[in-house]
């Protein structure tokens, strides 16, 4: 018997398993996943088993060494997905396998220790059990109503016949999703079957931790990036020994190693946060299907907002849709106002508050309820400008405005983090006439607190959520009543769930609207549908103001009336017009280099040998609209067409042929989100 060993190193010509010969002292311990010690080249290596033979036809087959961890770090089906994730989206198969392995695996445990933690684990396991079951702590389950119970039942029937399908459960914002969640957890688990529920960030998490915890006990386990290592570590550690069998997080949680996974949830699916950044640039909703396949599990989509992409599916028959279409209690859907702001500067008001928003907050106060405002920008002023010249004060690394924060007086960069001192002159012309443009979460906050100086202000945004925890602290104190206002970005849009939140107020409606990516509109709809849902989700009665300089454009329009199916029709019938998804894929190819004809020069090659390879559907190249990002330039390109098969194989060709300078970097999008 031989072995099939990747190496834990990043190359192209590594990109693929080696074959080693097995000792006769190890062929009990090396399994399918093993970490193992084996020669290369002139050194030593850890690899990791990926498969086996039972010949090889080369002479002088080298011999793996030793173990380097005493149990598996990973399963085969964490081998087939790996693989395919590897192929789908066009990475190193070692880094797509990276994702399936336990946190720490370059800092990999004698098997002493594992061994002893193991014996520590069943103990922890039993008192979970006994926690678990018939603790009179633990909340029951709530009374569905008729389209709940519904929806419950297409999913428990897929689940009782191991029947591998995905739903969409299209409900309104409070039309209890999370409850059909938590019943068909509950309906799997008395099987031994496990599930995986997936938020889209880690601010959502902690109401969703209290609701699971609450009907769960400890069968429930958290995993997402804000965990310290050795919480990510125990976290892991648990369900691997199938201690814990509710395994809820961010996308990374996708990859934990559950036992007899039956059900996995993906709430908010339409949500960015869930493709990665970084090789392999994955898309969790994608990943989540494949990992069903290799389980049989049943997929759930949830959303009062999907994707365009996934409802298309769900209308072509390829997901089966759920619908539920009333709040809890038939509570009304709260009744939303545009104000036009273009009315409110004819009127002489500059503020950040129209007349209307000052007024329905001041009632809102009055009447000692809460409410939350919404604008999708940091910072006091937005951009810096010399009214003589024209200058407009941008990153020195980074081709974007920087924005004034009051609370130190300095200028910032939202993407590399560059600061200096606001300048009192302008760079360039040495006028005094700089000034000050745009709103932020802070402008709104000093704004407010001198209107309405009794109110209890929370801001809730990227620069006050600092630290560990702080998520949960924000959610907490706003939910116990210590703030009269919340103001934040697009964390206080979904997941706030407060009973005495009467009014929402969107700043502007614009801001997403006026980016250079054709999901503009699909992302405005999204955000304000969103964020509007949290007025009136309980007994009291809310409402939702949104101020937009462009009223008449049918994202916001059909945002207000709560109507997702208009917004989808017209935009459904843009996105034919221009021939992008869903009625074709996209393969975006991005070049970064810190000297710009570096990338210029490539990225032209690379378009020529793409242009000859597919012929047609090649578009660019040219400068990214972020075209110099943290001291670096950026071009890229895009592909466009019906066969995404043939797109990554025209992909893989061409990279083959490329010479690559080692200071140049390419990134390689398959169905980007983001063309910024």
């Amino acid at each position: 018997m031989f072995a099939e060993v990747v190496i834990s190193r990043t190359a192209s010509d590594l990109d693929k398993s080696f074959t080693y010969a097995i000792p006769e002292t190890l062929q009990e311990e090396i399994k399918l996943g093993s970490a193992v010690v084996v020669p290369f080249g002139r050194r030593r290596d850890v690899g990791y088993v990926v498969g086996f033979v039972e010949q090889c036809e080369f002479k002088g087959i080298k011999e793996i060494i030793s173990l380097a961890a005493a149990e598996p770090v990973f399963s085969e089906q964490a081998v087939q997905l790996a693989r395919w994730m590897a192929d789908y989206y066009l990475s190193f198969f070692l880094t797509a396998l990276r994702l399936v392995m336990p946190p720490g695996i370059r800092k990999i445990e004698a098997r002493r220790a594992v061994a002893k933690r193991e014996t520590s684990g069943e103990k922890r396991q039993a008192d979970a059990q006994r926690t678990t079951h018939n603790d009179s702590r633990l909340a029951t389950a709530l009374r569905l109503t008729d389209e709940q119970a519904a929806a419950l039942k297409e999913i428990t029937t897929a689940l009782d016949a191991g029947q591998q399908k995905t739903f969409l459960l299209h409900g309104i914002t409070g039309s209890g999703k999370t409850e059909v969640y938590l019943q068909a957890i509950a309906h799997i688990l008395p099987k031994g079957e496990s599930a995986i529920v997936l938020v889209p960030e880690i601010s959502l998490t902690p109401q969703m931790i209290r609701r699971f915890s609450d009907r769960f006990g400890d069968l429930a386990v958290i995993i997402h990036s804000e965990l310290k290592p050795k919480e990510r570590a125990e976290a892991w550690r648990r369900v691997m020994s199938n201690e814990v069998r509710i395994v809820m997080g961010t996308r990374s949680a996708l990859f934990a190693p559950v036992k007899n996974l039956g059900l996995i949830v993906l709430d908010e699916e339409y949500e960015h946060t869930y493709k990665s950044d970084k090789s392999p640039r994955y898309h969790a909703n994608e990943v989540a299907l494949e990992l069903a396949k290799l389980h049989n599990a049943v997929v759930v989509y949830g959303s009062a907002t999907p994707s365009l992409e996934t409802y298309y599916r769900a209308e072509q028959g390829e997901f089966t849709r759920l619908v539920l279409p009333k709040r809890i209690d038939d509570r009304p859907l709260p009744p939303v106002t545009i104000v036009d702001l273009r009315a409110e500067l004819k009127a002489g008001n500059f503020g950040v508050l129209s007349q209307r928003l000052s007024a329905a907050l001041k009632e809102t106060l009055e009447n000692g309820q809460q409410a939350i405002l919404f604008m999708n920008r940091l910072g006091y002023f937005t951009f810096v400008m010399c009214r003589d010249c024209g200058l407009t004060l941008q990153c020195p690394d980074c081709a974007v405005s920087l924005v004034y924060h009051t609370s130190d007086k300095q200028v910032r960069c939202s993407r590399c983090g560059h600061a200096r001192p606001a300048p009192a002159f302008c760079p360039r012309c040495n006028s005094s006439s700089i000034r000050f443009f745009g709103t932020g979460t802070q402008r709104i906050e000093d704004e407010v607190a001198k209107l309405f100086p009794a109110a209890r202000i929370l801001r809730y945004d990227r620069d006050t959520v600092g630290q560990h925890g702080s998520h949960e602290k924000f959610f907490a104190a706003f939910a116990a009543g210590e703030a009269d206002v919340m103001i934040g970005t697009q964390m206080v849009t979904k997941g706030l769930d407060i009973a005495n939140v009467t009014l929402v107020g969107v700043i502007s409606a614009d801001t997403a609207l006026s980016l250079p990516d054709f999901r503009s509109a699909e992302h405005t709809f999204q955000l304000l549908t969103q964020v509007a849902g949290r007025a009136g989700r309980h007994h009291l009665p809310g409402q939702v103001i949104i101020q937009s300089y462009n009223p008449e454009h049918y994202a916001i329009k059909a945002a207000a009336k709560h109507d997702y199916d208009l917004f989808y029709r017209r935009e459904l019938e843009h996105r034919r017009e221009l021939m992008y998804p869903p009625f074709t894929r996209l393969i975006s190819v991005t070049v970064t280099a810190a000297e710009e004809k570096k990338a210029a020069k490539l990225i032209d090659q690379l378009a020529d040998l793409l242009t000859a390879r597919l012929k047609a559907g090649v578009l660019g190249p040219a400068p990214a609209p972020i075209s110099r990002l943290r001291g670096e330039w950026r071009y890229h390109l895009l592909l466009k067409g019906t066969e995404l098969t043939g797109m990554r194989s025209a992909v893989r060709e061409v990279l083959a042929k490329a010479v690559i300078p080692a200071d140049v970097k390419l990134a390689i999008d398959v169905e980007p989100l983001s063309l910024l």
